[in-house]
């Protein structure tokens, strides 16, 4: 079997589980955080990590090992972490398909779910809520019928406990990922700091990307190949720097914790598209989120497929 064959069947694989271990580690351990400042943006990105590792080991055959151990740490560093302590979180990466039959720990609508039904069985979930205990406290995923600026959010979400946010820059087109932000003290405050660390980031992802455009400038079958991906790689990744560094309507759904009663009366806030409440006992910590784009309508797409 030819190295490049082994590649397109393995090396795909491993950077996907680099890349869910890495975001798992970063819920964990606040060190993390610096970790994945520290690498190179291409290496932590879903969307092009693949590539990248393709066309290095294509490059280095010395290093066609690398996929078969890039496997082997990340399924043991996976079976460490959740043997260490079963009650620990399973983090699922925003966008991954959580399947056709959620466990009691997702929230958000199922792929191939139709958007209204998940709206109808969200408010249903709530009232059910409401009536069996008004005043007990519980997780629920609020989503937003549209993108909103952090001041606009700020006051969406007032007199709300937010755990955490989601985000995504609309006008960086249909490439730009939606992604998580843990809130740690006060919700402006981080929504600031994530959108100050984006910015920054994302423009750092642009000129990595754009250096790998410059060096595949030759006209081999495989910089054909590669080109392109990197080519919008860059572009997706220059625009979501513009768009967080002018303080984007990007905010798309949060993570809360209250009363059934008070979410009831956060559902009635214009603007708020769904409120699903997860099963009683269950922290922010401990739950799978798929979240509802704003742009997503009729049936909710498979992962990749566009709204």
């Amino acid at each position: 079997m030819k190295l490049a064959d082994l590649d397109d069947r393995f090396v795909p694989r491993a950077a996907a589980r680099l890349r869910g271990w890495v975001d798992a580690a970063e819920r964990r351990r606040a060190s993390a955080v610096r970790l994945r400042d520290e690498l190179r943006p291409e290496l932590l990105d879903e969307r092009f990590t693949h590539m990248v590792l393709v066309h290095r080991l294509r490059q280095q055959p010395a290093l066609a090992g690398l996929a078969a151990l890039i496997m082997l740490v990340a399924g043991l560093g996976a079976a460490t972490v959740v043997g260490r302590n079963a009650d620990e979180p399973t983090v699922v990466p925003v966008g991954v398909d959580v399947g056709e039959r959620p466990g009691p720990g997702s929230l958000g609508p199922r792929p191939g779910q139709a958007t209204d039904a998940y709206e109808r069985a969200s408010t249903q979930g709530l009232v059910t809520a409401v009536q069996r205990d008004p005043a007990g406290a519980l997780v629920a995923l609020v989503s937003l019928a549209e993108y909103r600026t952090p001041d606009e959010a700020v006051a969406l979400m007032a007199g709300f406990d937010v755990d955490r946010v989601f985000l995504r820059a609309p006008g960086a087109g249909p490439e730009a990922p939606a992604f998580p932000v843990d809130v740690k003290g006060s919700l402006r405050a981080s929504l600031d700091k994530a959108y100050s660390d984006t910015a920054r980031n994302r423009a750092a992802a642009s000129t990595q990307y754009q250096a790998y455009v410059d060096r595949l400038a030759g006209s081999s079958e495989e910089n054909r190949k590669y080109r392109p991906v990197y080519e919008a790689a860059a572009r997706t990744s220059r625009l979501e720097s513009q768009e967080f560094g002018r303080g984007c309507a990007c905010v798309l759904g949060a993570l809360v914790t209250a009363s059934p009663a008070q979410l009831l009366t956060l559902r009635a806030r214009p603007g708020v598209r769904a409120v699903e409440v997860a099963e009683a006992g269950l922290t922010a910590a401990l739950v799978q989120v798929q979240p509802l784009l704003p742009e997503v309508v009729g049936v909710v797409p498979r992962r990749g497929g566009k709204p």
